[in-house]
């Protein structure tokens, strides 16, 4: 990776009192990948209540979302996040991905597993450029 890449990286844009960089964007979306996918990734449903309303009953529903498709789309935002500082191995190991495609609900499962591909090919690379080593970011 060239200088110019690790800078766009680490380049930190002051918002008020906030600090945004690229780098704490993709590690901060790292970790809710993770935090998703430690919970079964289920298909989207709906859970019904009965609930006594005075004299009668009423019901409830409550949307449970698909968690298989946030995953998916989780994945397919950490790749347009890290795109632009792809180098040609990357680039050759993920061009046969395609992004998701939410019309073609019936084909979830088997994105899911080809997203998960993804995901462990995105953190190689970010593996492969240092990019999670401390004493690279540190000024």
């Amino acid at each position: 990776m060239d200088e110019s890449k690790e800078d766009q990286i680490n380049q930190a844009i002051s918002l008020g009192s906030e600090e945004l960089s690229m780098r704490g964007t993709i590690l901060n979306h790292i970790k809710e990948i993770n935090v998703l996918s430690r919970q079964e990734l289920t298909k989207g449903y709906f859970e019904e209540k009965l609930i006594k309303v005075g004299d009668g009953i009423s019901t409830s529903k409550i949307y449970h979302p698909d968690l298989r498709i946030a995953f998916i789309n989780s994945v397919d935002m950490l790749f347009y996040l890290v795109s632009p500082h792809n180098d040609e191995k990357f680039n050759e190991i993920v061009k046969d991905f395609k992004e998701f495609d939410g019309e073609k609900k019936e084909k979830v499962n088997e994105e899911l597993s080809t997203k998960r591909k993804l995901f462990a090919n995105i953190l190689i690379f970010l593996h492969r450029i240092k990019f999670f080593n401390v004493e690279r970011h540190v000024n």
